[in-house]
């Protein structure tokens, strides 16, 4: 067992390890085959998500928000956008602009 207490900065650096999030791993496998055919997309179609709660639907939405600027990426989401605004104001006020 390592006292991680006893050791230096210096000695613990190669312990850390800088983990990359899955958008990177997405967005660099995207870059490459976009690098093949400048025309791929991946597209998703979220659809019906007004049947689900409004809670839930935000919780989707901002779920897949970390997603949104990777070029290549492309969502069609279906849904009543008024069916979610309540939710949205009640969540972070009522001075929330949807623009």
């Amino acid at each position: 067992m390592i006292a991680y207490s006893s050791m230096s900065k210096c000695q613990l650096l190669p312990l850390v390890v800088k983990r990359a999030h899955v958008t990177d791993y997405l967005a660099d496998a995207l870059s490459k085959l976009r690098d093949e055919n400048p025309n791929f997309r991946i597209v998703t179609f979220l659809d019906d998500l007004d049947r689900c709660t409004p809670e839930n639907a935000l919780e989707v939405l901002e779920s897949i928000k970390t997603f949104f600027d990777i070029e290549g990426m492309i969502y069609v989401i279906g849904m009543d956008s008024e069916s979610i605004n309540s939710i949205i104001k009640k969540k972070y006020g009522d001075d929330f602009s949807n623009t």
